[in-house]
């Protein structure tokens, strides 16, 4: 049984929390829910997960998914399949095999913008 919480406790918990945290931890768990995810999960539904969304959502996005199943867990006791290797390290991949912000991925690499060079560095005409 959980220990009650001091109203003064819970009202700071609240106040820690942005006014679209909720709405967004509801997205995720929604959309991890619509894919297949349950609560509690194993680690391997948790990567497989990331796996399945690692072309298609941002890297910062899965991150916050990642993040949003961790608090579910945490928040209702149950064990965090998000702490596992497994995740962790499916994670690490996603991270690597990403473009990093604002970089192209093509056959020969990065694509330089306008007015720059392979380099970075400005081209003058």
């Amino acid at each position: 049984m959980l220990d009650p919480v001091p109203d003064a406790v819970a009202a700071l918990v609240e106040a820690s929390i942005a006014d679209n945290t909720p709405r967004a931890y509801r997205s995720d768990l929604a959309h991890f829910a619509a894919w297949g995810g349950t609560l509690p999960s194993e680690p391997a539904l948790v990567a497989s997960y990331l796996a399945a969304h690692a072309e298609t959502l941002s890297v910062a996005t899965l991150v916050r998914r990642i993040a949003t199943i961790s608090k579910a867990h945490e928040a209702t006791g149950l064990p965090n399949p998000c702490q596992s290797e497994i995740v962790r390290a499916t994670l690490r991949g996603v991270k690597r095999t990403r473009p990093t912000r604002g970089e192209a991925f093509t056959a020969g690499g990065p694509v330089p913008g306008p007015g720059r060079n392979g380099r970075g560095r400005e081209v003058r005409v």
